[in-house]
Formats: C-alpha cells, sequence, structure tokens
C-alpha cells in the first residue's frame, strides 16, 4: 500500500473511479416512530447543543464526552447513528470529528445523506467549485432533511479539508427492492457485496423483525428487509474501501437503525474487519428495545 501521501482508495460506484477532494479517492416512514420521537427530541434539544451525558448500555455510571471520546479514540471506525431531526446528533458528530482530530488522527466522514451520484457534488464543495448557497441548493435536491442541520458540518469539514464520501446506494434502487425484491438488483453488484437476503441472514432478519413488529414498517414493501440489508449491505462495503489504504479514522453518521451493532457495523466485518464505535441516542431504546438488551450500542446518549 502507499503512503497517506494526500490519497485514499475508496469504492464509489464500485466500477468506475472518482475522486473525493481534498484527497484523491478512486474505486476499487425511516420509519413513522422513529421520525415522531426524532421530531419530539428536536424540540425538546432546541438549538444544536452537545449532550451532555453518555452511558455504556446496561451501566448505571454516567460518562462525560470527554470520557467517552478518549476510550472511543483508537477505534478504526467510529458510527454515529442519528435521529435525522435532532440537531443534537450532527453537533455530536462534529465534536467527535475535532476530538478525533486533536488526538492526530486523520479522519474520512462517510455519509448516509448522499448516495453515491452525489459524490462529484462534495467535490465541487470541496475543492471550492460551489459557493454555500449553490451547495445548499445541491443538498436540498437530494435530502429531505433541513440543511441547516448539518451547515456546521460541511463547513467545518471543507476548512478543515476533511474528505466527504457519500456512501449510500441510490434510493431507487433500494425502493425497487423493497417493492419487488433482490431480482431488480444487478448480479455483478450482488456478486461484488456477497449479498444474501434476509432469509440467509438470521441474525439481520430478526433484529428487522423486531423493528417491524413495532410498526416501523411501510405498507406496500412486502422486501423492505431485503431492501435495508441491501443499502446496509452498500455502506458497509464502500466503508471497507475507504479503510483499505492507509487507515484513516472514518466517521459515519447514519440513521439509528442502520449504525446498530446487527446493521452496517455487523456487515462491515465481512468486508474488513475492523474496530469500531457505535454511539446513539439513548431515546432508540424506546422503539427498539433490542439496543439496551442486546448491547447493540456502545454508547448511548441522553
Amino acid at each position: 500500500m502507499a503512503a497517506w501521501q494526500g490519497t485514499l482508495s475508496i469504492l464509489v460506484r464500485l466500477d468506475e473511479p472518482i475522486t473525493i477532494e481534498p484527497y484523491v479517492l478512486h474505486r476499487r416512514n425511516l420509519l413513522m416512530r422513529i421520525f415522531i420521537v426524532a421530531v419530539a427530541l428536536a424540540f425538546l434539544g432546541g438549538c444544536a447543543t452537545l449532550p451532555n451525558r453518555y452511558a455504556v448500555p446496561g451501566s448505571s455510571t454516567p460518562l462525560t464526552f470527554d470520557e467517552m471520546a478518549t476510550q472511543i479514540g483508537d477505534r478504526q471506525v467510529v458510527f454515529v447513528g442519528e435521529f435525522h431531526a435532532d440537531r443534537r446528533s450532527q453537533r455530536l458528530v462534529l465534536e467527535v470529528i475535532k476530538s478525533l482530530r486533536a488526538a492526530g488522527r486523520k479522519v474520512v466522514l462517510a455519509l448516509e445523506l448522499f448516495s453515491v451520484s452525489g459524490q462529484e457534488g462534495l467535490n465541487q464543495w470541496m475543492r471550492g467549485g460551489l459557493g454555500e448557497a449553490q451547495f445548499e441548493s445541491f443538498f436540498r435536491q437530494r435530502v429531505r432533511l433541513p440543511y441547516w442541520h448539518y451547515r456546521n458540518i460541511f463547513l467545518y469539514a471543507k476548512e478543515e479539508g476533511i474528505p466527504l464520501a457519500a456512501i449510500n446506494a441510490e434510493r431507487s434502487l433500494i425502493g425497487a427492492v423493497a417493492k419487488n425484491g433482490i431480482d431488480r438488483v444487478p448480479k455483478d453488484l450482488l456478486g461484488r457485496l456477497g449479498f444474501v437476503s434476509c432469509n440467509e441472514d438470521p441474525v439481520y432478519a430478526n433484529f428487522f423483525e423486531d423493528v417491524k413488529s413495532r410498526g416501523l414498517h411501510l405498507s406496500g414493501m412486502p422486501y423492505l428487509c431485503d431492501g435495508q440489508r441491501l443499502r446496509d449491505a452498500f455502506m458497509a462495503y464502500r466503508v471497507a474501501g475507504i479503510l483499505q489504504v492507509n487507515r484513516p479514522v472514518v466517521v459515519v453518521l447514519v440513521g439509528a437503525l442502520h449504525a446498530t451493532r446487527n446493521a452496517v457495523p455487523r456487515l462491515l466485518q465481512q468486508y474488513q474487519p475492523s474496530s469500531y464505535a457505535v454511539i446513539m441516542p439513548r431515546a432508540i431504546s424506546g422503539a427498539v428495545p433490542q439496543v439496551g438488551r442486546k448491547r447493540l450500542a456502545d454508547y448511548l446518549w441522553y
């Protein structure tokens, strides 16, 4: 492997080279109850304040942010599971990035927000080809969330030269799978991902069934489990691509369900065994009790 020298390697379209600025990187209803909880938390959270209490599931001893940051400082991947509507989630990921950089780590920020076709827009933002008004327009065209929730993250990344990686599959592909099954997926993509359906992955299927049984699913999508598993496998594969050269620490900002240990983190181990930590809001345990009962997160904030 080559030395860092401003260069990383990442699998972007799985078959096409692409550049992620500022480093050259080349190929190789969520669900209605959670939305309701997230909106409530957004009002409770007010402005983007940093959560001040953290805990290991099952422990009654609270941690400060600095104590948690010290414990995750040597991990190769840090998953920050967010409630998209709660601005504290975005403030937390920004502070995690800052703490890792303060410890001398090289950071790449991987974003569920953008599918791979949005990578060039992120590149243009990083290289100065898009002003903020243009970038905000680009964001709004692709992301169904408020730009101002994420604005400080993008400004900090640009100022500090932190690579931004789009890691999500295309929404149309996931939707087609959820409605019609994996026959809608090109066989070469399934082969590269080593993809198996929920019927062949009981760990994921059982986790998803618990989620679905609590009303967190959409009608008219009989293959939703396969669609979500494909999304998670795709994101895990792309995070693995970042890790394969020069070993930066990858901060992965994804929805809380995707961040649980049974989702993207577990699938990542199939592509690139890595040390990782999962941080998510404690409120997720109200929708998915497994988070506390089965240690599906390493740290919960509240």
